[in-house]
């Protein structure tokens, strides 16, 4: 009986042990809940901001804007956005500087890119 019941803890033992996921888990946004995945706790360790890159073709808007994932409110006009970050919905890590500027369009405040990198999904 004494046998049994070692083997029964074992075995359990081994499935917590060996059946975790190795995958890191990715952002859930569908929920209203962010999971963070171990880079994007780097990312944010290191100053990175996460922010959607939104293109709008409506006159006196801003053609691309990057809006804030962690407030949706907040939107910036990056002056010197690359071609290769010109893609709506892309989700990009980014540090930033404000510039003392007008705005060019009135939902964002003009910014200049010091860094940018393309999120991993």
């Amino acid at each position: 009986m004494k046998l049994i019941r070692s083997v029964v803890l074992v075995f359990i033992c081994s499935l917590f042990l060996f059946c975790n996921s190795t995958k890191e888990p990715k952002m859930d946004y569908e929920n209203g809940v962010i999971v963070e995945t171990r880079s994007d706790k780097k990312m944010k360790a290191e100053g990175y901001n996460l922010g959607i890159i939104l293109n709008s073709e409506v006159e006196g808007d801003c053609p691309y804007v990057i809006q804030l994932v962690s407030d949706p409110n907040t939107m910036f006009d990056p002056i010197d956005l690359s071609e290769d970050h010109k893609v709506n919905g892309q989700k990009v890590w980014f540090t930033y500087n404000p510039l003392r500027m007008k705005n060019r369009c009135d939902k964002a405040n003009p910014v200049s890119l010091e860094k940018i990198v393309i999120k991993d999904d």
